[in-house]
């Protein structure tokens, strides 16, 4: 049986780090919680065999806010474009080094999201009411507002000049 999301897809590699769009990359991780193939969002990198899960891509991690790229796809939004974001995320657990990422917090394309709430064993648990959609515009402020919540909440600094409104 074929899978629709891996149709084309090749097994992830290094130079993957700057390939986009869909269908994503994929890794063959080991876990029971996951897949036998699971897409590597754009903003993570396969670490399944030395980590046993996801990398943070730190470079691409910082390009989502900063030049309006979709954290799964890696493709560009128009402000105007209708997009999806996770916005119940505990906000005193989301920064660079912890389980939840600012890029989460971040809208994604509606295929996008959909694609990795079937795959990500948190996401998978959600429901519809943990997401909210409207227009890029709208939701990246929502998700940079969040984010600063999120660093004020732990006493850090405040988000980057560049990517305040």
């Amino acid at each position: 049986m074929k899978n629709k999301y891996f149709d084309g897809a090749h097994k992830w590699q290094e130079s993957d780090v700057h390939t986009v769009g869909l269908p994503r990359p994929f890794a063959t991780p080991t876990r029971k919680d996951l897949a036998k193939k699971v897409p590597i969002p754009w903003q993570s990198e396969d670490r399944f065999e030395s980590f046993n899960h996801l990398g943070l891509n730190l470079n691409n991690e910082d390009k989502v806010y900063l030049e309006e790229l979709c954290p799964y796809c890696g493709k560009k939004f128009n402000n105007e474009e209708i997009v999806t974001r996770w916005f119940t995320c505990e906000l005193i657990l989301v920064n660079r080094h912890n389980r939840w990422v600012y890029s989460d917090l971040h809208p994604f394309h509606i295929d996008c999201m959909q694609e990795g709430r079937i795959f990500c064993p948190h996401m998978r648990k959600l429901k519809d009411e943990d997401f909210e959609t409207g227009t890029y515009k709208k939701l990246k402020q929502n998700a940079i507002n969040d984010v600063i919540k999120s660093k004020e909440l732990r006493n850090e600094k405040i988000i980057q000049e560049n990517i305040q409104p």
